[in-house]
């Protein structure tokens, strides 16, 4: 940390791994469960229809709908992770940012002069946890 180019290359580093977790491409990920979500509500227009006509029972409507409940659940769950994801990238990307041009400035002697309070919150801002 008392070499702002490593602390550098050491946080990209991290958001590298970051986003080399993420298996394929985001976007179309995040549009093929928009296209799911899509396709639930047609189906469930769908079974109401079918119902009106008096072409499904209630039950098996009741059926129907559960199981469109759970697929849609698991779309919204995988969108939401997809958002978190991308926000989570973004925050490291800022945090980054902010920690490079807040202590590339300073000496090394500085750096290790930091008080409790500030050292913490720069711990915090890296992820960093510290064992004693």
């Amino acid at each position: 940390m008392t070499e702002p180019e490593e602390l550098a290359k050491d946080l990209d580093r991290m958001i590298e791994l970051k986003r080399a977790n993420r298996r394929g491409d985001p976007q179309k990920e995040a549009k093929a469960w928009v296209d799911e979500l899509a396709k639930l509500e047609r189906m469930r227009d769908g079974y109401h229809h079918q119902a009106a006509e008096g072409l499904l029972g209630f039950d098996k409507l009741r059926e129907k709908l559960a199981g469109l409940d759970q697929r849609r659940a698991t779309a919204e769950s995988e969108l939401e992770a997809l958002r978190g994801h991308g926000e989570e990238l973004e925050r490291l990307q800022r945090d980054r940012d902010a920690v490079v041009s807040r202590y590339a400035a300073l000496a090394s002697d500085v750096l290790e002069s930091l008080g409790p309070e500030e050292r913490r919150r720069l711990y915090g801002i890296l992820g960093l946890k510290v064992f004693v």
